[in-house]
């Protein structure tokens, strides 16, 4: 049978819309469920997040566990057959927003704290909700780090209780081509900046893509093509935008990217970065650079080492995975460099969809296994 406390707690926040940006009914469900736990704190930061401190009994590195709180919209509520605010369960699957990304991750890596034996531990154990993940990858997290400074950090996203040893990484590239208006009269007396652009965005479409012999293929798509103005009342564009998602490999810096792609696009455009800003429920806000770097952490590591120990213990043998989709690791492991993992319940095909769901038994071996990779580092 399902643990009802952690079924329970997930069904709480599932009933709590956490719109990006919007996620403070949840950070103060999660605080209160973790002082009534017994953490040593929970505390709310500037820009949202929750963290929880659980101290060992004796000194030694910490962990950091983190699940964002924020959700994607509701797109087309109609279609759906369970209440997408209402935690239904039916059969194994407890469906709504958030089911799967990522409510059921963080009702896990809270709850699993009543499971760990503080005895054991030498070290820290920090647990996290951060904010605007769907956003911004890794830029909530980013505050939390750069704070507490954790030795490893392990990311709560669905894997089907699979380990995450490495991640593509995301950003949005920029192509502008500069132009120069005139009446759609007479085009002779200006230069078309959707023209001037499109060569650029032919020889981008052949761009070589790279291999990785873990996280795989890069991936570039081009996703937005806008032009200025906007409606158009019989003008010559005199700007035009194009967007890339752009899914990339371990090790690429802001400044290779932009080489790279200029480069094959040419010098009639310009190759940059979108930057983000990103506003948070508290007032403040988060930029940075639509920049999230892949990351791949070695065998070797302590942190995936100790997670397969503890994981062993209880029976769950966890087999690697590289994830091609981006999560807040891209900060922890792309950016700071902290070895990093990814563990879960539920898979990302189940995320984003009409009548999205996870299941209950995979939640409840989660916090099982949480609480085991906690102690397989830390003990």
């Amino acid at each position: 049978m399902p643990d009802p406390d952690v079924i329970q707690f997930l069904q709480e926040l599932v009933r709590l819309p956490s719109l990006s940006g919007q996620e403070e009914a949840v950070a103060r469900a999660v605080q209160a469920r973790m002082l009534a736990l017994g953490y040593d704190r929970a505390e709310i930061d500037a820009w949202g997040n929750v963290c929880g401190i659980i101290a060992g009994a004796r000194p030694g590195p910490s962990l950091l566990l983190d699940a964002h709180m924020d959700t994607v919209p509701i797109a087309d509520p109609q279609r759906w057959t369970h209440d997408p605010f209402g935690g239904e369960i039916e059969g194994d699957r407890l469906y709504g927003r958030g089911a799967t990304d990522n409510k059921g991750c963080l009702a896990a890596i809270v709850m699993m704290a009543a499971l760990l034996d503080r005895n054991k531990l030498a070290g820290a154990v920090y647990v996290t909700g951060t904010v605007n993940e769907e956003e911004s990858e890794g830029s909530g997290l980013a505050k939390v780090v750069d704070a507490l400074h954790p030795d490893y950090v392990l990311i709560a996203e669905g894997t089907a209780l699979a380990l995450g040893i490495g991640q593509k990484g995301r950003a949005s590239v920029l192509v502008e081509a500069e132009g120069k208006p005139a009446h759609a009269a007479n085009p002779g007396e200006g230069v078309n900046a959707v023209y001037k652009a499109l060569p650029a965005l032919l020889r981008l479409r052949d761009l070589p893509l790279r291999q990785h012999p873990i996280v795989g293929s890069e991936l570039a798509e081009l996703v937005e093509l806008i032009s200025s103005p906007y409606p158009s009342n019989s003008v010559v564009p005199f700007h035009c935008l194009a967007r890339y998602d752009y899914r990339m490999l371990p090790d690429e810096t802001k400044e290779d990217l932009i080489a790279r792609w200029q480069a094959v696009a040419g010098p009639e455009v310009k190759v940059s970065l979108r930057r983000q800003q990103v506003p948070c429920y508290t007032g403040t806000v988060l930029e940075c650079d639509d920049f999230h770097p892949a990351w791949v952490t070695p065998p070797e590591s302590r942190l995936l080492q100790g997670a397969r120990r503890g994981l062993a213990a209880i029976g769950q043998r966890a087999a690697d995975f590289a994830a091609h989709y981006c999560t807040n690791g891209s900060y922890s492991g792309g950016i700071a460099g902290i070895p990093t993992l990814i563990y879960g319940p539920g898979i990302m095909q189940h995320a984003h969809r009409v009548d999205e769901f996870v299941e209950t038994e995979q939640v409840v071996a989660a916090t099982r296994g949480f609480a085991a990779i906690v102690e397989g580092v830390l003990a």
